[in-house]
């Protein structure tokens, strides 16, 4: 109980500092939290306004919040986890980890529309295998549970194989066609095909994509090669681009 209250306490005193920065800005900002480098290099792709500053959320902020999330999923009370996890969704938009953390909590209380919503977001801005993989693993379950059958299946059938989620996908899979009668899986391009009708597209997306080039162009430009080599790095092991391999290995 007293760490649980001290973490209240943190998350109190470091938001008060984020508003006081944020007020006294002179543009447009927004607090945000980055796990990584990658993300914060894709936050431009959710904001529309480009004059709009983005403000470090400090570590201790996100973790703070990230623990009181942690300690109410793990007592199963998910009804006081929801707003929690919608406040830590909220710091780190960009994050994978943050939307990770609200599906879970959505899907144990079994708001599949809400699932499907931020899985949806959560593909727009996914740019690694892992993370489109758990997505996609999610989603699918998610319209099953919203007697989406069709769509349902796509999304297994898209998520990489190989990846963590990938043999419960399977598993899963086989008990929808089961469910619908299907002897064959779809092939790769008509699950594709069945996302692209229902307005998604296969991540990463054109604009993520353009993103992290046009950020690894500048990156080489003013002699940051570490950092542009992981952005090329995580094009290559997403799409499987040759051209992008051998530049990733002549960055190396």
């Amino acid at each position: 109980a007293g760490a649980f209250e001290g973490f209240s306490r943190l998350i109190e005193e470091l938001e008060a500092k984020c508003t006081v920065a944020e007020l006294l800005a002179t543009g447009p900002v927004q607090t945000q939290f980055c796990d990584n480098q990658l993300v914060r290099m894709v936050l431009p792709v959710m904001e529309e306004d480009r004059s709009v500053r983005i403000l470090r959320a400090p570590d201790a902020l996100y973790f703070a919040q990230h623990e009181i999330c942690s300690f109410y999923a793990g007592q199963e009370d998910f009804e006081r986890a929801l707003p929690e996890v919608r406040r830590l969704y909220d710091l780190a938009r960009s994050s994978m980890q943050s939307h990770f953390a609200l599906i879970n909590v959505l899907a144990r209380l079994e708001r599949y529309d809400e699932v499907i919503e931020v899985a949806r977001h959560g593909l727009c801005i996914a740019s690694d295998r892992p993370s489109i993989g758990y997505l996609f693993y999610r989603l699918a379950f998610a319209y099953w549970n919203c007697d989406q059958l069709e769509l349902a299946l796509a999304c297994y059938r898209l998520v990489p194989r190989g990846e963590e989620s990938g043999g419960s996908a399977q598993e899963e899979m086989q008990g929808l066609m089961n469910e619908m009668g299907v002897i064959k899986p779809p092939t790769f391009e008509e699950a594709v095909e069945t996302i692209r009708k229902a307005g998604l597209e296969l991540p990463p997306v054109p604009a993520v994509t353009n993103q992290l080039a046009d950020a690894a162009v500048q990156l080489v430009d003013n002699g940051f090669f570490f950092l542009a080599r992981v952005c090329i790095f995580q094009m290559w092991r997403t799409m499987g681009n040759d051209e992008l391999g051998s530049l990733n290995r002549s960055l190396g």
